[in-house]
């Protein structure tokens, strides 16, 4: 019984702010519905939705001109060649290495690493580098109050290169 008077008390102290608040609420969205200043007008029914036509000598001349400009088409193996960029790979146990001798003179920055980095092969490279030197018990990272900042733990760094798989 007094679990119920309780829950009572409860909701008609919830009813009760409503109850105040509901007078401004109502204000407000009388002022939201005029802002619509006009409503949205049908189209004539004279309006078509696209009423352009490409005549076949347009499409023909646009054709002409693409194989005019060089003289003849480049195979689709210079396409490759030239259009795409070269791959950069990045050896994580290079990376590792780097990473290694980066941090024999002190600590650094996390984002550091990274912002070193000139791709975005390279960018994966530090990430898989820093996991695999954490498993392998190398380095520790630590939360610091600008970030997170990475520590040589200790150990011989070619041993430590060794574990490391490609």
């Amino acid at each position: 019984m007094l679990l119920q008077s309780l829950e009572q008390l409860k909701c008609r102290g919830a009813y009760e702010a409503i109850q105040q608040v509901a007078p401004e609420l109502k204000k407000a969205s009388e002022l939201g519905l005029l802002y619509y200043a006009k409503l949205p007008e049908p189209l004539p029914k004279t309006a078509k939705e696209y009423e352009y036509r490409h005549e076949g000598v347009d499409l023909l001349r646009a054709l002409f001109q693409i194989y005019s400009r060089g003289g003849r088409t480049p195979e689709p193996e210079e396409i490759m060649t030239t259009a795409v960029p070269k791959r950069i790979l990045y050896s994580v146990r290079d990376k590792s290495r780097h990473i290694l001798s980066r941090l024999r003179g002190g600590s650094t920055e996390l984002n550091e690493l990274y912002r070193e980095c000139a791709s975005r092969s390279e960018v994966v490279a530090t990430f898989l580098s820093i996991l695999e030197l954490c498993s392998l018990g190398s380095i520790q990272i630590r939360r610091h109050e600008t970030g997170y900042r990475v520590d040589f733990v200790g150990g011989d760094v070619d041993e430590i290169l060794e574990q490391i798989e490609e």
